[in-house]
This record gives structure tokens, sequence and C-alpha cells, in this order.
């Protein structure tokens, strides 16, 4: 199914507003950033990395839209070690990550590894007509080959 671009850019829009206005630096990664790069499946989330002092402060400016406040995956029942937050703007859920201490399940080793999500060279790139930084495309190919989800080896397969 295709994505409904429409909500996604509404919601987008709404969060990098916020983000910008607020001086929060952040970095859009996961199925977004695949999208970014080329990959057209459906997406189900708007992935974001950020500080952790930045997400205690957007849970403030954003608070009727925070649906779990800042707490941290220990990776159980998740591939993720990491603080994670999560907004819901009109439907659309949109997570965020801690970006510097986050790691994640490499199933090709069996370890866990640092999440490298590139905040600091982050690429600008077009999404849905609104200019966005978004992690490296070296970046996104290197974590999503090693978590190796359904989703992941589809973002691979269509990244360009």
């Amino acid at each position: 199914k295709k994505v409904d671009q429409k909500k996604y850019r509404e919601a987008l829009k709404w969060i990098v507003k916020i983000l910008n206005d607020n001086k929060i630096k952040f970095n859009v990664s996961g199925g977004l950033a695949a999208y970014a790069y080329g990959s057209k499946r459906r997406l189900v989330d708007i992935d974001i990395s950020m500080s952790y002092r930045d997400m205690l402060n957007l849970t403030k400016i954003a608070k009727e839209y925070v649906v779990e406040k800042p707490w941290k995956l220990n990776g159980i029942n998740s591939n993720w070690k990491c603080y994670y937050m999560e907004l819901n703007y009109k439907g659309i859920s949109i997570e965020m990550g801690e970006s510097k201490k986050a790691e994640f399940f490499n199933k090709k080793t069996t370890k866990w590894e640092k999440f490298q999500d590139g905040l600091e060279n982050s690429v600008k790139k077009k999404i849905f007509g609104i200019i966005v930084p978004v992690m490296p495309k070296k970046n996104l190919i290197d974590y999503k080959s090693k978590l190796n989800r359904k989703v992941d080896i589809i973002d691979l397969k269509n990244i360009a």
C-alpha cells in the first residue's frame, strides 16, 4: 500500500516546525530516512534522533501530544536500548530516540552495537516538500542491514 503522503507531510511539517523553532538538533532515521533515499514502502511512523535533554524539553513543548514520556528501552521485547518517547499527531506516531548512547541488536553477530545516528553529519533532504536533516545513507544502510527485520530488508532493496 502506498504511503498516505498528506497525513505524513502534515505530521512532519508540524514536528519539524516545533524542533526548528526551539532550536532542537535532530535528524530523521528509520523508514522515513529510507523513504528520503528512495524506499517507497508504507510508513508506520516518523523516527527522529535527538539528545535526551531535548526529548525532556519536547515533552513540555508538545505535552498534549505525548503518548509516552522519555523512558529507557532496555532491549527486552525490543531491538533497542535507548531513551525513547512517542508523540501522536493526528493519528501519526512520531517516535524519538536518544542519540548519544543508543544501541541496537545486531542480528548477524547477536551482539548489541552502538547506533550511529549521524546527528553531527546529517544530510539535508526534501521529504514531502519539507527540507529536513536525515541520517547519512551509509549509517542507515549499516544499521538496517544489521537489524535485518522485514521492513529493513524491504528498505535496503529500494534505497537508491
